[in-house]
């Protein structure tokens, strides 16, 4: 007997996900930016501890990033976690 294949594989899924929102008669250029922007701020919460991480000598050894390699990460961080909450006032506000 054949196996049904629907819904259930990660094809079938995406394929889902990718349908619904035209299907709900939302613009597909809106619910792509809204998807961007949530997507967006999962980066912090990774670039962060790779950042403190990093610095610490009993983690990476030798390896370890120096003092202005620290401070950059920090910025980026800082700038990234800026521009999402840019990002955020743009799209609940328009």
């Amino acid at each position: 007997m054949a196996r049904h294949r629907g819904v259930a594989t990660p094809a079938g899924r995406e394929a889902c996900a990718r349908r619904a929102p035209l299907g709900l008669g939302v613009d597909p250029t809106k619910a792509l930016v809204l998807s961007q922007v949530v997507l967006s701020f999962g980066i912090p919460f990774a670039l962060v501890p790779m950042v403190l991480l990093a610095r610490r000598r009993d983690v990476m050894g030798a390896s370890a990033n120096r003092r202005t390699a620290t401070a950059a990460g920090a910025v980026a961080a800082l700038v990234i976690s800026a521009l999402n909450l840019f990002l955020l006032v743009r799209a609940v506000t328009g």
